[in-house]
């Protein structure tokens, strides 16, 4: 599972792509050159891996695309990828004589990887070794991750060690249970977790380009849970559109090789990627994700919504409480799909329509199989999807470290 709250998660995959996406900016079918920086932070302990296994065969898998294509076309691809607890290298992947190349950028010690500061460095960095050619920039963010939750809320993370009794819809009796991107989560949070806000300032402050509006094209967060409105709404100043997971990622993560050419190409085609992620894990033993396209330059008009239908004070209809979607695996939820909370609500049919037509603009695409499985106890949770729109929201959550955090969020004083 992979989350990124945590960074959360604490940890990040990242790809850049630089470039305004909003409507009347640039036209990407004109851009002849584009950067991709996969971004990977410790997702362990200093004496655990985490998902470094994992995270490997993912750039492999990026490296395999590249090859078959004979190239990276007009891209250029850096890699940020932590090689142990305490240190991470920063390079940049060239093809050359059907042959994959890396070449060494610069090495870092310690874990100041993790900061806003480093990202900001890191982002500088790729952006002078770009040759000034960078026409639109996007980041891709391989960890764990926990939504937008605050990594000094987690006071009691539910490792898998743990045992817990889970309220499921089904429940498998398997001893060997297949892990998330989310599993065992990171074991020191406060050395190695980032929160969303960082990554947030971090890439604000760096030299993207202002002929791209100072903003990526894309995060893609290859960790649990980060295709919630609360991350997308603190990250819409720096980012074009998020493509995240309501729910957990399986430990293997995104379909890199299938899914390189809508990642990498000169307009990224999102309805793609979702599909392709679906596809994907369709036919997998364990055939279970969600991945949406969030458009952040929309989210405004959205939270303006929201903020209306807040101070109406609507309560959600007694008879549907049991029904709203449910997205995690977590004892006392904390995402719940948006759409299915606010049509809950007892309100009205215009702000019924007006928040359907805002959330429409938000959600450019969205993909989901039928069901969606957890791993955060000792044993699995799999919940059937009777909603889902692509979006997650904690607003009525009940969950301890919703209630320590969410009135810190961008989000929630926007719209209360």
């Amino acid at each position: 599972m992979r989350k990124l709250a945590y960074i959360i998660i604490g940890i990040i995959f990242a790809t850049f792509t630089l470039v305004s996406c909003k409507d009347d900016s640039i036209d990407l079918e004109e851009l002849t050159e584009q950067t991709i920086l996969v971004y990977m932070p410790w997702s362990g302990s200093a004496t655990s891996d985490g998902l470094t296994y994992y995270l490997k065969q993912n750039l492999d898998s990026i490296e395999q695309a590249i090859i078959d294509q004979k190239g990276l076309q007009q891209n250029k691809l850096f890699v940020m990828f932590s090689t142990s607890a305490n240190a991470a290298s920063l390079y940049e992947v060239k093809y050359s004589n059907n042959k994959i190349v890396h070449n060494l950028i610069k090495d870092y010690s310690g874990t100041d990887v993790n900061t806003s500061e480093a990202i900001t460095d890191i982002w500088n960095t790729v952006i002078a070794n770009a040759d000034n050619s960078l026409n639109y920039a996007a980041m891709i963010i391989g960890s764990h991750a926990v939504g937008w939750t605050y990594k000094e809320d987690w006071k009691n993370y539910p490792y898998y060690s743990k045992q817990h009794t889970n309220v499921t819809d089904n429940q498998e009796s398997e001893e060997n249970y297949p892990k998330t991107r989310f599993f065992g989560s990171v074991s020191d949070i406060a050395n190695y977790g980032i929160d969303i806000e960082s990554l947030a300032e971090g890439i604000a402050n760096s030299n993207i380009p202002s002929t791209s509006g100072k903003k990526l094209q894309y995060i893609l967060f290859d960790g649990c849970y980060m295709a919630n409105v609360e991350s997308a709404y603190a990250l819409r100043n720096v980012t074009n559109y998020l493509v995240a997971s309501t729910s957990e990622i399986m430990e293997a993560g995104m379909p890199y090789h299938s899914m390189w050419s809508s990642i990498s190409s000169k307009t990224p085609n999102y309805s793609s990627m979702t599909s392709t992620y679906t596809s994907f894990y369709k036919k997998q033993t364990y055939p279970y994700g969600t991945l949406s396209a969030i458009n952040c330059n929309n989210l405004d008009e959205l939270a303006g919504v929201m903020k209306d239908i807040n101070n109406g004070n609507y309560a959600v209809i007694d008879s549907l409480k049991d029904s709203i979607q449910v997205l995690d695996g977590f004892n006392t939820p904390i995402f719940y799909d948006m759409k299915s909370y606010v049509t809950s609500l007892n309100i009205n049919s215009r702000l019924t329509s007006r928040f359907s037509v805002a959330y429409n603009k938000v959600v450019a695409s969205t993909s989901a199989t039928e069901r969606i499985y957890s791993l955060l106890y000792g044993s699995p949770v799999i919940r059937k999807l009777k909603h889902y729109s692509g979006l997650t929201l904690s607003d009525y959550s009940k969950n301890e470290v919703v209630l320590l955090g969410r009135e810190k969020t961008e989000w929630w004083k926007a719209t209360h």
